[in-house]
């Protein structure tokens, strides 16, 4: 090209020529062929009518159904008490609780909260008994995701049973309780609990239930009833306590008659003499008969030591302190044989307080407004 050359570029006129380039459309031809496609796809609608119509029912009706299944099914927000099924089971999330204390109204924990959840499960499935998988069950909050623990069962048994691998019958509704152990950062948030429904190796979906928690933190003084009067306690699994102790006794020595075998020949009634002195400390035993719809002594007895506290006042002190029953085992005769401070000789006011979950019982004893009874019977 001779590029190693210096040549003058000389522009001529015939190089700015302008070219004009005509496109024409043919309207009607366009359309010609539009309307020849029309007749053509209205002659095989004709001809494959029924087909096409089953056709294009069929997917109009499976486009429905994946939209319904989608909006109503895959992605709804269940509510409590609403039932739906999964996998192999049938669900209901009844009541849900919210709090920090265990059954006796004892604090659990500073730094953590707990959400307890009732949950009917049926197996709805399979004729032979099979497990559940209750990890399954997740908690989430506006921050957080919780599974659910079982270490905690002991303190909410008021409320139900966790699961423990139990076998489930076919259709046969179960009820158990998956614990949440929530931090303090939780509070005030939005609960929703989420099940992994598997629906197939590759495919799980969450399925979603709105909880509104029923806060059982702080008590209500529910009853007061006074020595000699009958004071019924229900409880949240629709038992309850009726009771009423007739009188009271503070004594250094008193006994108890109860069924025993020496030996595999020799069984009979025995006595067994109870010291106040024998107990560590400087103690009473406060003698009290009673009545109740418990069918022993040492039932009767195991529910005031579970549930309830001794406060008294001596002076212008109140006090507070747990109770003991001085009877471990099985006995004969409706007595409660307490272990008590010395000092409630001198107390002006005496009373039970009995707390159940959330509620609030006083059982007096003795007060300045009102007087006590002393049971002046044989101990």
């Amino acid at each position: 090209f001779g590029f190693n050359e210096d040549r003058e570029f000389i522009a001529e006129a015939g190089d700015d020529e302008e070219v004009e380039l005509d496109v024409e459309f043919d309207y009607h031809a366009t359309l010609r062929f539009i309307k020849g496609k029309l007749r053509e796809l209205k002659y095989f609608y004709g001809e494959h009518r029924k087909l096409i119509n089953v056709l294009l029912i069929a997917f109009i009706a499976f486009g429905l159904w994946q939209g319904y299944t989608y909006v109503f099914v895959t992605n709804r927000v269940y509510a409590q008490n609403e039932y739906f099924k999964a996998n192999s089971y049938r669900f209901k999330v009844n009541n849900v609780y919210f709090t920090d204390k265990d059954y006796a109204g004892n604090l659990i924990s500073t730094t953590n909260k707990y959400i307890i959840v009732s949950l009917d499960i049926e197996n709805v499935t399979s004729k032979s008994p099979i497990t559940f998988d209750y990890e399954r069950w997740s908690l989430v909050t506006d921050r957080n995701r919780y599974v659910p623990s079982t270490s905690k069962s002991d303190e909410f048994r008021d409320l139900g049973t966790t699961y423990k691998n139990d076998l489930l019958e076919y259709q046969k509704v179960y009820t158990f309780l998956l614990i949440y152990e929530i931090k303090n950062e939780d509070l005030g948030s939005n609960y929703t609990l989420y099940y992994e429904e598997v629906q197939n190796a590759n495919s799980v979906y969450d399925r979603k239930v709105k909880i509104k928690p029923i806060d059982l933190t702080n008590y209500q003084e529910t009853d007061t009833k006074y020595i000699g009067e009958e004071m019924t306690i229900p409880f949240y699994d629709d038992t309850q306590a009726i009771f009423n102790l007739t009188a009271y006794q503070l004594v250094d020595q008193s006994g108890y008659y109860y069924e025993g075998c020496a030996s595999a020949k020799e069984c009979g009634v025995y006595y067994r003499e109870l010291l106040a002195s024998s107990f560590a400390g400087s103690n009473k035993i406060m003698y009290i008969p009673y009545t109740s719809n418990y069918s022993t002594g040492l039932l009767f007895s195991n529910f005031i030591t579970r549930q309830g506290k001794l406060v008294y006042k001596v002076g212008d002190t109140t006090k507070t302190t747990t109770l003991k029953s001085a009877v471990t085992r099985n006995y004969r005769g409706n007595f409660l044989y307490l272990v008590v401070p010395a000092e409630l000789e001198n107390a002006t006011e005496i009373e039970f307080q009995f707390v159940v979950r959330d509620k609030l019982y006083h059982y007096v004893l003795k007060s300045e407004g009102k007087e006590s009874e002393t049971d002046e019977s044989t101990t």
